[in-house]
């Protein structure tokens, strides 16, 4: 019960805190971190990246990139298959 207790009052401290600084967390808790997070650094293709929001939101960004390249990969076949007839 007192990790629940700590991670509360660190999420309020940093979100009350006005103060203009940069902190490196790192978490497992997704729900913590998209409260106390402006902007996410993560790891691709062995190359730090980063992200303008939080990290559920880097999530949802990545899910339409990945929709995207597949409706463009299908198109590529369908014409493909077309120009092929």
């Amino acid at each position: 019960m007192q990790d629940i207790e700590a991670t509360l009052w660190l999420e309020s401290h940093l979100v009350s805190d006005e103060s203009q600084r940069t902190i490196v967390i790192t978490s497992h808790d997704q729900e913590f971190l998209d409260n106390v997070v402006e902007e996410t650094i993560y790891i691709r293709d062995q190359k730090l990246r980063y992200f303008d929001g939080t990290p559920t939101a880097l999530q949802v960004e990545e899910k339409k990139k990945a929709k995207k390249m597949k409706t463009m990969s299908d198109a590529m076949d369908k014409k493909k298959e077309h120009v092929g007839s």
